[in-house]
C-alpha cells in the first residue's frame, strides 16, 4: 500500500508532461485535432529521414513535426503546389487544418482562413486560329502546328493586311540600327527574321554571338507595335538551319504582346516568296554581312485569326490570427509569412527547362511554410506573452511574381496602418553551418538588436543586409512602408529543380530558424514597444538566389530605381516604390504612379517596361510618362549605373 502515493505520484507527473507539450490555444472553442500525416507516425517518420532527434516532450517546436509539413507539403501528392491547380489547393487545405488546430482565428473571406483572387497563370490556344497567305498565284492555308502556330504572348483577333518585310525587327541606339527606317508599316502586318543580323559572328555589333534583348519575340513584337503594325509574323532565317517552331508557352502572359503574332516555318513561307521573287537567304545574307537594314513590301497578304486565351484560376491566400493579449496593442500587428507555392511540374521558372517532372520545393518553400506553422503553434500555447496580435500569412502566387502578397496589403487581415512589422521565411531549410541570411536589417532601428540577441540563443551567425527589397514575398510590405525581416539560406543546386526534396533538408538548420523566429517575433509582439520604420534601399540579403523569383532583384539594364507592383497590369506599370536617392526620385517618381509612357513608347506593362529600361544604358536622358490622381504628368530620369 506504500507503493501507491508514489505509483500516482509518478502518473501525475507523467500526464503533466504530456499536456505541456500541448498547452489548450488561445480559443477553447477551436482544440486542436490529432495531426494526420500520409507519413505514419513520429517516429516511422523519423526512421525513415535518418534522424536521431532529442527533444523535450514540452517543446514547442520540434524537429519531428518539421519534418511532418515539409514531407506532406513536399510529397508528390502536392504536385510541385503551382498556383491554381489542385496540388496548391489541396497544400492550403494543409496549412488551413495546422492553423485551426492551432487555435489560429480565421482571417481570410467571410470568417474562413482562406482569402481569394484571381491569379492569371498563362495561356492557352481556343479554338479559332487561322492563317492564309495570298500571293499572285493564290491563297494558300497554313497547318495550325504544322506550318504555323500563334505566340502565346499574342492579343486574339483577325487581319486582312498587306505584308511588309522589316528585316529583324530592331530599333536601336548602340549599334544605331533600325529596320523600319523608311518603311510605313500602318496597318500592315510585318514578318520579321528571328534572332539579330551575324548572330554567329562574334564581332557582331549586336552583343557579338551571344544574343541580346532585341532577339526576344516580345521585344520585336512591342517594336512593331510602337510602329503602327496590325500584326507580326515572325520567321526563322535560312541561315539557321534548324526550323522547328516554338513550343506554345502556357505560362506567357497572354495579350502582353500587344498585337496578333504567330510563327511560320519556312517550308511553308518558301513558296509564296518564289512567287514574288525574293530569296529569303539572300536578303539575310546582306543584312548580316553588311549590318545595315533591308527592308521591303511584299506582294502577299495575310488572313489571320488568332486565338490565344489567358487562363486565370481563383487562388488563396491562407491567413490565422492570434489576438493580442494586451488591450493597449492588440489592434496592432506583426506578420508572419511564407509562400506556399511552387513550379508544379516545371515549365517557366524551372532552372531545368526541358525536364517536365514533379518540382517538391522542399527548401522553396515548405521549408519556410513549416517553421510558420510551427511558430504559430507555439505561440498559440503562451498567449498571454503576447500584446500585438500576430497575422500568419502562407501566400501563393510568390513564383508567378509575389501575387499573393501584392493582393494582401490591398486587402490586409489588420490594417496596414497598424501593421509594425512583417517576417518573411523563405528557403530556410538548407543553411551551411548556423549561417542565416536577414535582410531588410536596416529598415527599423529596433529590429537588428532583437535578432542578435535571440541568434545567440542557438549559437547561430546573422549575416546582415539592410534593405528591404528584396526576391520575395516581404517587398509588397516594404513598399508600404513597414519594417521587414527576411530569413533566408544560401542557394543551392537543387533551386527551382524537381531535385528540392523533403530528405535534403537540414533539420537541425530548419529548427534552429524557426525558434529563432519565434522568439523574434514573441518579443516584437509581446516587449518591443515602438518599431520605428526607416528607408533602406539597398539589395537584397548576400548570397541570396540569383535573379530571385518573381522579377528577382539584379534588375534590367541601367539604374533608375523604381519598385514595380507585381500585380497583373495591362494599362500600366504601378509603382509601389522608389529607391531613396535613385534617379527616379530624383526626377519627382514617387509610389502610387503609374508608368504609360517611355521616351514616346506606350507602356502597358512589366514585359514593356523591362524591355524599355533594357534598351538605354547609364547616363541616357529618359523621358518617362505617368498618371499621378488621374492627371498626366512627365518627368525627365538620367539613369545610373546599376547597383
Amino acid at each position: 500500500m506504500k507503493l501507491l502515493p508514489i505509483v500516482l505520484l509518478v502518473l501525475a507527473i507523467l500526464v503533466t508532461a504530456g499536456l505541456a507539450r500541448r498547452k489548450a490555444p488561445l480559443d477553447p472553442q477551436a482544440a486542436p485535432s490529432p495531426r494526420l500525416s500520409p507519413f505514419g507516425t513520429d517516429s516511422q517518420a523519423a526512421d525513415a529521414r535518418g534522424e536521431q532527434v532529442d527533444y523535450l516532450p514540452f517543446d514547442p517546436i520540434t524537429r519531428l513535426e518539421l519534418l511532418d509539413h515539409v514531407r506532406t507539403l513536399a510529397s508528390d501528392a502536392m504536385e510541385g503546389r503551382r498556383t491554381g491547380e489542385p496540388g496548391a489547393d489541396r497544400a492550403a487545405t494543409y496549412i488551413e487544418d495546422e492553423f485551426r488546430r492551432s487555435g489560429l482565428r480565421p482571417g481570410g473571406d467571410e470568417g474562413s482562413y482562406r482569402q481569394s483572387f484571381q491569379a492569371q497563370l498563362g495561356a492557352r490556344m481556343g479554338e479559332k486560329n487561322r492563317l492564309v497567305l495570298k500571293s499572285p498565284g493564290g491563297p494558300v492555308v497554313m497547318g495550325l502546328d504544322s506550318d504555323w502556330r500563334p505566340l502565346s504572348f499574342s492579343t486574339r483577333g483577325q487581319l486582312l493586311s498587306p505584308i511588309t518585310f522589316c528585316g529583324y525587327g530592331i530599333t536601336a541606339n548602340d549599334p544605331p540600327y533600325d529596320d523600319y527606317a523608311g518603311q510605313d508599316v500602318r496597318d500592315r502586318v510585318v514578318l520579321l527574321l528571328r534572332y539579330e543580323p551575324g548572330a554567329d559572328d562574334p564581332h557582331s555589333p549586336f552583343g557579338g554571338s551571344s544574343l541580346t534583348m532585341h532577339a526576344d519575340l516580345r521585344n520585336k513584337t512591342k517594336n512593331a507595335f510602337d510602329h503602327g503594325a496590325a500584326g507580326v509574323l515572325v520567321v526563322t532565317g535560312p541561315a539557321t538551319q534548324q526550323d522547328d517552331l516554338l513550343p506554345f508557352d502556357t505560362g506567357a502572359d497572354a495579350g502582353s504582346g500587344h498585337l496578333p503574332a504567330a510563327q511560320l516555318r519556312r517550308p511553308a513561307l518558301s513558296p509564296l516568296l518564289d512567287v514574288v521573287e525574293v530569296d529569303l537567304a539572300a536578303v539575310q545574307a546582306r543584312i548580316d554581312q553588311t549590318y545595315q537594314p533591308y527592308s521591303f513590301p511584299l506582294d502577299l497578304t495575310v488572313e489571320m485569326e488568332v486565338d490565344v486565351e489567358p487562363v486565370e484560376a481563383e487562388a488563396f491566400n491562407v491567413i490565422g490570427i492570434l489576438r493580442g493579449g494586451d488591450p493597449a496593442f492588440r489592434d496592432e500587428a506583426i506578420v508572419v509569412g511564407a509562400h506556399y507555392d511552387h513550379l508544379g511540374r516545371g515549365g517557366r521558372g524551372s532552372l531545368a527547362p526541358d525536364t517536365v517532372a514533379i518540382h517538391n520545393g522542399a527548401d522553396d518553400n515548405a521549408s519556410g511554410v513549416a517553421a510558420v506553422i510551427e511558430i504559430a503553434e507555439a505561440l498559440a500555447t503562451t498567449p498571454a506573452e503576447v500584446r500585438r496580435s500576430i497575422v500568419f500569412v502562407a501566400f501563393t502566387g510568390e513564383e508567378l511574381g509575389l501575387l499573393g502578397s501584392s493582393y494582401y496589403v490591398e486587402h490586409p487581415a489588420m490594417p496596414l496602418a497598424l501593421t509594425r512589422a512583417m517576417i518573411n521565411l523563405d528557403m530556410v531549410g538548407r543553411g551551411r553551418d548556423r549561417e542565416v541570411l536577414i535582410g531588410g536589417a536596416g529598415t527599423s532601428p529596433d529590429l537588428r538588436q532583437v535578432v542578435e540577441e535571440e541568434a545567440r540563443a542557438d549559437f547561430l551567425s546573422p549575416v546582415f543586409s539592410e534593405g528591404g527589397y528584396g526576391p520575395s514575398d516581404h517587398t509588397a510590405f516594404y513598399a508600404r512602408d513597414i519594417p521587414v525581416l527576411f530569413l533566408s539560406s544560401a542557394p543551392h543546386e537543387d533551386y527551382h529543380r524537381p531535385t528540392d526534396d523533403w530528405e535534403k533538408v537540414d533539420l537541425h538548420y530548419l529548427e534552429m530558424i524557426a525558434r529563432l523566429a519565434q522568439r523574434v517575433t514573441g518579443r516584437l509582439a509581446g516587449e518591443v514597444a515602438e518599431i520605428r520604420f526607416v528607408r533602406a534601399d539597398t539589395g537584397g540579403p548576400p548570397g541570396s538566389r540569383p535573379g530571385g523569383e518573381g522579377y528577382g532583384t539584379r534588375g534590367y539594364g541601367p539604374f533608375l530605381g523604381t519598385v514595380p507592383d507585381f500585380g497583373p497590369s495591362k494599362e500600366g506599370v504601378r509603382l509601389s516604390g522608389v529607391r531613396q536617392g535613385s534617379p527616379a526620385e530624383i526626377a519627382g517618381l514617387r509610389r502610387g504612379d503609374l508608368i504609360v509612357g517611355w521616351d514616346r513608347r506606350r507602356i502597358f506593362n512589366l514585359e514593356d517596361y523591362a524591355a524599355a529600361l533594357r534598351s538605354q544604358r547609364p547616363g541616357d536622358r529618359v523621358e518617362i510618362e505617368f498618371l499621378r490622381d488621374g492627371e498626366t504628368q512627365r518627368a525627365v530620369a538620367v539613369l545610373g549605373e546599376r547597383r
